[in-house]
């Protein structure tokens, strides 16, 4: 019963899922790899990230986290 008790939490995470904005001013940013968001960047501007997220504190979070992960060549 485990399972079906971790497929349920799984599925209400989902349905709790909204989308946030996050606005960061980088210098630059990784292009390698697999980018989990949906970026915008306009030159002299801040990179603008759409993600879902339960909060807007996870959001940022895994914002930061993947900006500081990623490799930078």
């Amino acid at each position: 019963m485990a399972t079906i008790t971790n497929a349920s939490e799984v599925i209400n995470r989902i349905k709790d899922l909204k989308y946030f904005r996050v606005t960061r001013n980088v210098d630059s940013f990784p292009l390698f790899g697999v980018v989990p968001f949906d970026l915008t960047h306009t030159a002299g501007g801040p990179l603008e990230v759409k993600l879902l997220a339960l909060s807007q504190e996870e959001a940022e979070r895994l914002v930061d986290e993947w900006l500081e992960s990623s490799p930078s060549e």
